[in-house]
């Protein structure tokens, strides 16, 4: 191909997606029903399981939760990977959050301890106080928001759901969202730690819970497809997957 043609293509493949206009989300209220409570094993019910699962979830006041993964794509012949690990500590009132996300492009480093409203926030090395509404504004997703791993669960948000009895006696769920429709926030999360142009287009979410009949939480699973749009590499279509493991007192 001529040297020319060459530098043009490339040229309209990574620099003009960073031209179009930029929409903004404003981050989006979660207030998960308030149900009668079913066992897993009492009801095929998505999600009336999923929000049994929530509530359980959130109700804990002593918790850990360690998550890794990863984010892979390719562009032409560049290869792309966002390596990511995140924890949360809950005990006594106060949440502590880590997050780190690295690639050969960006590195984010942000510690926040959430007590009550407030916020100390540690971002790249610098130390802010803000109010919960002003951290969710900036960065998307709380550890106490009510999400399922950053995806808000309405009926209309399920695709798919699945679940399966394990031979050790827990059970495995497996959720197929509409991950445009339930991602908001975890859009403006992504946007921040991913330093994108814009926020990501969902094609897939499936998340795999493991837990047992009383919605302990042992084990989840993020498997997702979507689009971005970042500077220098320009548009990227991306494989993410992460799992986040559960330690509760």
């Amino acid at each position: 191909m001529n040297k020319k043609i060459l530098i043009v293509l490339l040229f309209l493949l990574l620099v003009l997606p960073s031209c179009k206009k930029k929409e903004t989300i404003d981050v989006q209220d979660i207030n998960n029903e308030e149900i009668a409570y079913k066992s897993i094993s009492e009801t095929d019910d998505g999600y009336e399981i999923i929000i049994n699962y929530l509530n359980k979830f959130y109700s804990y006041s002593s918790f850990k939760a360690e998550q890794t993964g990863n984010v892979t794509s390719k562009v032409l012949f560049f290869n792309y990977e966002q390596v990511i690990t995140a924890s949360t500590e809950r005990k006594d009132g106060i949440i502590k959050y880590h997050n780190n996300s690295s690639s050969s492009l960006v590195t984010t480093n942000v510690t926040a301890t959430f007590n009550n409203n407030m916020v100390n926030c540690i971002d790249q090395g610098e130390e802010s106080n803000l109010t919960k509404d002003e951290y969710r504004k900036k960065y998307g997703v709380t550890p106490d928001d009510g999400s399922l791993l950053g995806f808000i669960i309405t009926r209309d948000a399920i695709l798919d759901f699945k679940k399966e009895l394990l031979e050790d006696g827990n059970y495995q769920l497996i959720i197929k969202l509409d991950g445009n429709l339930s991602g908001t926030n975890n859009k403006i999360q992504k946007k921040y730690f991913g330093d994108l142009n814009d926020y990501p287009n969902y094609e897939e979410v499936i998340i795999t819970l493991i837990t047992n009949n009383d919605y302990l939480p042992i084990k989840s699973i993020i498997d997702a497809k979507y689009q971005i749009s970042k500077n220098v590499i320009g548009n990227l279509n991306c494989i993410e997957h992460l799992e986040e493991l559960y330690n509760v007192n």
